[in-house]
């Protein structure tokens, strides 16, 4: 999630930019919200309750609608920066130690994932179903995939928070 909110920064200020629309605080907290929204069905693990992370919202079609409303409520400027953001965060979900994106959704509900962790698959690629999943996943409510990834010195640690280093200190010469 640290890339998420980097990301979501760093989309704010080029799409500003490129656009000529002044940055705001607004316009950043989008850019934000939109990189993290494919993770908003995280919260019910936060309380312990019935757990699905990787439900349809990292399903890349769902977000079409929605980039439509946001072109017709906020405009063009926002359209794109809701776009850019959902797709870096479903781009970056389509590697390495997550549970891939379906981006054929409707018309399949296979997940892709493309090079995965050592010791998932000696394949650059994998593609599996949901009842495919179940057979050979780990429990779906175990919390220590937060601890290991984000709290302990690691290779996934290192690039998100230094993503997001970099988008702070970036946002910070881009205002001053």
């Amino acid at each position: 999630m640290p890339l998420d909110v980097g990301v979501g920064i760093l989309l704010s200020i080029i799409v500003a930019h490129f656009s000529g629309v002044e940055l705001s605080v607004p316009f950043v907290l989008f850019g934000v919200g939109s990189a993290l929204l494919p993770d908003i069905d995280i919260l019910p693990f936060l309380w312990r309750t019935a757990y699905d992370h990787r439900s349809v919202l990292h399903a890349p079609s769902i977000y079409v609608p929605l980039a439509l409303v946001v072109y017709m409520l906020l405009g063009p400027v926002f359209a794109i920066l809701f776009i850019l953001a959902v797709l870096a965060h479903l781009v970056h979900d389509t590697f390495g130690l997550g549970w891939g994106i379906r981006w054929a959704w409707p018309l399949s509900n296979r997940r892709f994932l493309l090079f995965p962790e050592k010791g998932r698959s000696d394949a650059w690629h994998m593609s599996w179903t949901e009842a495919e999943e179940k057979e050979w996943a780990p429990p779906a409510d175990d919390g220590a995939w937060v601890r290991q990834y984000y709290f302990r010195p690691n290779k996934v640690a290192y690039i998100e928070y230094g993503v997001l280093l970099v988008s702070i200190f970036t946002l910070l010469q881009y205002i001053q």
